[in-house]
């Protein structure tokens, strides 16, 4: 079994307005309840007009046989 979770943040401006989407990979399996340091990039021009964010986990999950 392979797990892999995904992490998908998207940043707004004061409008609400969605100014930059990044994503990045967990190196290890996500149990329910259970925080798990992660980052994700922000470019450095975009970083001031950051007002909010929004984070999301996706998991991909299959049972591969070898």
């Amino acid at each position: 079994t392979v797990n892999i979770p995904q992490v998908v943040a998207a940043y707004y401006d004061n409008n609400g307005k969605v100014i930059w989407v990044s994503d990045g990979y967990v190196d290890q399996a996500l149990q329910p309840q259970v925080p798990v340091p992660f980052a994700v990039d922000v470019p450095d021009d975009v970083a001031p007009h950051v007002q909010s964010y929004h984070v999301l986990v996706n998991h991909y999950n299959t049972n591969a046989s070898s």
